[in-house]
């Protein structure tokens, strides 16, 4: 089952980008996903 895989990936890879104008937020954001 790729898809739950692929999603995943794909918000990593929108934090990732928006870390990039971001950080702070994306941290607090990435620190409540893993919550």
């Amino acid at each position: 089952d790729l898809k739950p895989l692929q999603a995943t990936t794909h918000a990593g890879y929108s934090h990732f980008r928006a870390s990039k104008s971001q950080p702070k937020l994306t941290v607090k954001k990435c620190k409540k996903m893993a919550a």
